[in-house]
């Protein structure tokens, strides 16, 4: 389980001597399910604020009430396996909202990756509750 910090995104790049003028790619994945909604935002903000051609590829929980019947009860038994290990879902996405805020942090391209497109991909099938975005500056 990540492990909360309490620099941002942009605080620790700065912090490494970050090259803000380069493009750059953001791998993210396993981790925003994790964390708090505003946490989350505050990342994909920071990406956002990255030179133009910088891009981040998540992946995040989709929140129950965009679930059917089957995959609520699959986030459900998620949800228990990984409260039993001590770690916990702390947010879930209306991917549309979703969408429409990394527009709205600055991000030019969003592609969504359902969970049938690494399958396509790469052979491996997402679950239904979780799915995946590209998303370019």
């Amino acid at each position: 389980m990540p492990c909360p910090s309490a620099h941002t995104l942009k605080e620790e790049l700065e912090q490494a001597s970050f090259d803000a003028t380069s493009p750059t790619h953001f791998s993210w994945l396993g981790v925003s399910m994790h964390l708090k909604p505003d946490e989350v935002m505050r990342t994909l903000s920071d990406v956002a604020n990255c030179a133009p051609g910088s891009s981040i590829v998540f992946d995040y929980c989709v929140h129950r009430n965009h679930l059917d019947e089957q995959d609520r009860a699959e986030l459900d038994l998620v949800a228990a396996s990984l409260a039993a290990q001590g770690k916990h879902l702390h947010s879930g996405f209306d991917p549309q909202r979703l969408e429409h805020m990394l527009r709205h942090y600055g991000f030019r391209e969003v592609e969504h990756l359902g969970p049938d497109a690494p399958h396509a991909r790469y052979g491996a099938r997402l679950s239904g509750i979780f799915h995946m975005v590209r998303a370019t500056v």
